[in-house]
């Protein structure tokens, strides 16, 4: 186990010295994302607008699948402040 976590580190450590000498440090932001439009067919979306309001679109839909649940009902919902 110990022999596995320290190959594991050591190939960490090589990965972060390629991307450090490629020059690719921030690795935090989105470049690309992957949306299923309504025939059903996987669409890349690379512009930084549409990546946002995919990702917003997406936000929306989730948080609407929860609007029947018990905390958005009364008397939950005054309480809690929705």
């Amino acid at each position: 186990m110990l022999k596995a976590l320290r190959e594991r580190e050591a190939q960490r450590n090589t990965a972060r010295k390629i991307r450090y000498l490629q020059g690719k440090l921030r690795t935090g932001s989105t470049t690309m994302v992957t949306t299923v439009d309504n025939d059903g067919n996987r669409i890349d979306i690379t512009d930084q607008a549409e990546i946002e309001k995919a990702i917003l679109d997406s936000n929306l839909k989730k948080f609407r699948q929860s609007t029947h649940t018990p905390f958005y009902q009364t008397p939950l919902k005054e309480r809690l402040r929705f």
